[in-house]
Order: C-alpha cells, then structure tokens, then sequence
C-alpha cells in the first residue's frame, strides 16, 4: 500500500538526537548534524562572552574584542 504525502509528513521522529553531550545545548533541540550542533555550541559560548563584555567598563584591547564577538555572532545567525 503506498503512503500519501500527508501521512509521511505526520509521521513521528522517534530517533534520538545525535549530540554529543558537550557539543551542544542542553536540552538537545534534535539536531542530527554535528555541524549544527558546533554551531549552536559556538553560539551560546559566544552570546556568555558578550554579555561579559557588555556588563564592564572596557580597554581597548577588550572592546575590540567585543567588536569581534558580536561579528562572530552575526555570521552564525539563527539556528
């Protein structure tokens, strides 16, 4: 008997997320590629390093880096 399209589309993932534990947030969103989870991994640690920065007085050498970070998280973009 063949499937329509409707019934494949309501199906259930039931896979479990493929993340290793330290490559990405917890809980896992069920991502199945480790690029995405790199991605949101490097996301999240980079978001703690702004509001680091944001919340003090800064050097130059500090601001700079803020510049950076807030680049970085610009080229990630939503995941």
């Amino acid at each position: 008997m063949e499937q329509t399209n409707t019934a494949i589309d309501t199906r259930i993932d039931t896979r479990t997320c493929t993340c290793y534990p330290d490559e990405g947030p917890i809980p896992c969103p069920r991502k199945f590629a480790l690029r995405d989870c790199w991605r949101s991994a490097v996301l999240d640690e980079t978001q703690q390093h702004i509001a680091a920065l944001k919340g003090r007085d800064r050097s130059p050498l500090e601001q700079r880096l803020l510049d950076y970070l807030m680049r970085v998280r610009e080229a990630l973009g939503p995941i």
